[in-house]
C-alpha cells in the first residue's frame, strides 16, 4: 500500500504538466460504463472536466489508472474498508 501526499492547492488548480489527486484519474478511466452512469461521472469526457485537465495532462507514460483503481480498490479491501 503506497500513501500518496499532495498539497490541497492541488485540488483546485495544478501547474502545468501536474495531475490533480491520483485517484480521480483512477475512477475516470478505471470504473465500468454502469458505475460511471449511476456516479454521474459519464456526463464529459475528462478532458472537459476542469477539476482533473487545468494543467493539461490527464495522463502519465506508463501509468495504466484503470489499472490503478483496481489495486486501490484492492489496498482498501486489504484493511477492510468498503466500497
Amino acid at each position: 500500500i503506497h500513501i500518496y501526499l499532495l498539497e490541497k492547492s492541488r485540488v483546485v488548480q495544478q501547474a502545468s504538466g501536474e495531475r490533480n489527486y491520483h485517484v480521480f484519474y483512477q475512477l475516470l478511466r478505471g470504473l465500468s460504463a454502469e458505475d460511471c452512469a449511476a456516479s454521474y461521472l459519464d456526463v464529459l469526457e475528462m478532458e472537459q472536466l476542469r477539476l482533473v485537465n487545468q494543467s493539461g495532462c490527464t495522463t502519465i507514460d506508463g501509468v495504466d489508472d484503470g489499472a490503478d483503481l483496481q489495486k486501490t480498490r484492492e489496498a482498501m479491501a486489504a484493511i477492510d474498508m468498503g466500497e
